[in-house]
């Protein structure tokens, strides 16, 4: 008897550790440090959730994020992001949120040309 309950207990306690790793959101990050063209080397999809844009000298510079598939040569404009004081985090929404596959290209431009830009993926 005493034997089956610690067992239901251990049952119990691994079955509530993988739903928590189940639950745990997985996010990944991609950066684009210049202005420039960069390739999304992970693996699968990933929504972009948030732009941050940081340490450029350029005050109320843009940078503006375009995406073209492979295979296809012509990109789509996905969000321009406005700097204040140099640098910029936004969240994205579900009305503005765009996704990166792999193998996607990501091109990277505007006048905020010298400050980080890094892009988190969920």
């Amino acid at each position: 008897m005493k034997k089956m309950k610690l067992t239901s207990i251990i049952c119990l306690l691994l079955m509530m550790l993988l739903c928590s790793i189940t639950l745990a959101g997985s996010y990944s990050l991609m950066r684009a440090p210049a202005p420039g063209i960069y390739t999304n080397n992970a693996g699968g999809v990933g929504k972009v959730v948030q732009l941050e844009v940081y340490d450029s000298t350029i005050a109320d510079g843009t940078v503006t994020f375009y995406k073209t598939v492979p295979g296809s040569t012509s990109s789509n404009l996905e969000y321009t992001v406005t700097c204040s004081s140099g640098k910029a985090v936004v969240a994205l929404t579900s009305t503005n949120t765009f996704y990166l596959a792999g193998g996607d290209i990501l091109t990277r431009a505007g006048t905020a040309t010298n400050g980080t830009a890094r892009l988190i993926l969920e």
